[in-house]
């Protein structure tokens, strides 16, 4: 990437006195590489944030009261949810059958609760209660 910039940059007009390492010498300045690791993460964050309201929309329901009817219909007249909450649940289950153990602590237990047959969760309360540790 910085020589990608340093390429695109070679192109402009140069000020007199000012060399690239002088520019590039910035990139040790603690403020400037704060302000662009911010940047970075910070279009991460928003992305991260827009998915998640989108999965809490769409299969939670959470934000469910805010759309219109009107705005519901368009999206599932382009998308249509046929039998969708029993498909999305087979999902999640057939993506953590084969792994039960890393849905301790998480919503995943939920599910292969209700489809894993014999499926028993960790029980965290007692995973203290028993911990090997004195009082």
């Amino acid at each position: 990437m910085i020589a990608a910039l340093a390429t695109l940059i070679s192109h402009l007009p140069t000020p007199t006195g000012v060399r690239l390492r002088h520019e590039a010498a910035a990139l040790g300045n603690p403020h400037v590489l704060l302000a662009l690791f911010m940047t970075l993460l910070g279009f991460g964050g928003v992305f991260a944030a827009l998915v998640t309201a989108g999965v809490e929309t769409d299969v939670l329901g959470i934000w469910y009261r805010h759309i219109t009817d009107a705005q519901r219909a368009e999206v599932t007249a382009a998308h249509p949810r046929p039998d969708f909450k029993n498909r999305i649940l087979a999902a999640f289950t057939e993506g953590n059958v084969h792994r039960p153990d890393t849905t301790f602590g998480n919503v995943n237990a939920d599910v292969l609760a209700h489809f894993l047959p014999g499926y028993e969760r960790t029980d965290f309360v007692e995973i203290i209660r028993n911990s090997d540790w004195a009082e």
